[in-house]
């Protein structure tokens, strides 16, 4: 998917956001290539970046600034494609659902040869950490996470193969 531009007061921000990352020599197995459980590191690792670039917060912050946690409740990884040592994934997030409390993220990596290497369906729901109960999305992150899947449906539909 080709990114376009999101304007959020004054800020120009990739739409679909796009976190990279090198595959480093520690996050390899016996079998030289990425140890499963990494793939949900990296995962995660782009996911707080989305939360400091769209949402201005990291994840930790969002509980600091504004009182309110984001566990996941569902983390899954399709894997379809090996990474080796030194190889830098593209990984792309993609909001595909906001609910009063919810976010559904799609999480894809692509290797440099442009090969899809995994992605996962995720979901997250904001609570309030003493009462351990859903809490609504804060309002500052709404307009900002519903400009941010408008623009990357604008991306989709833009590259999207003509009739």
């Amino acid at each position: 998917m080709q990114a376009t531009t999101l304007k959020l007061s004054d800020i120009d921000l990739p739409a679909p956001f796009v976190h990279k990352r090198t595959v480093r020599f520690g996050d390899t197995d016996a079998a030289q290539i990425v140890y499963t459980v990494n793939f949900f590191h990296y995962a995660m690792d782009a996911l707080d970046d989305w939360f400091r670039t769209v949402l201005e917060h990291d994840w930790f912050s969002l509980n600091v600034h504004y009182g309110v946690c984001f566990p996941l409740v569902q983390a899954g990884l399709d894997f379809k494609a090996p990474l080796r040592p030194s190889e830098e994934i593209s990984i792309e997030i993609v909001v595909t659902a906001m609910g009063r409390s919810s976010l559904q993220f799609c999480i894809t990596g692509t290797r440099p040869d442009g090969i899809e290497s995994f992605q996962g369906l995720w979901k997250g729901v904001f609570i309030n950490p003493h009462t351990m109960k859903s809490a609504s999305i804060p309002e500052v992150f709404i307009p900002r996470i519903q400009s941010y899947m408008d623009a990357c449906s604008h991306a989709a539909s833009t590259n999207r193969p003509q009739p």
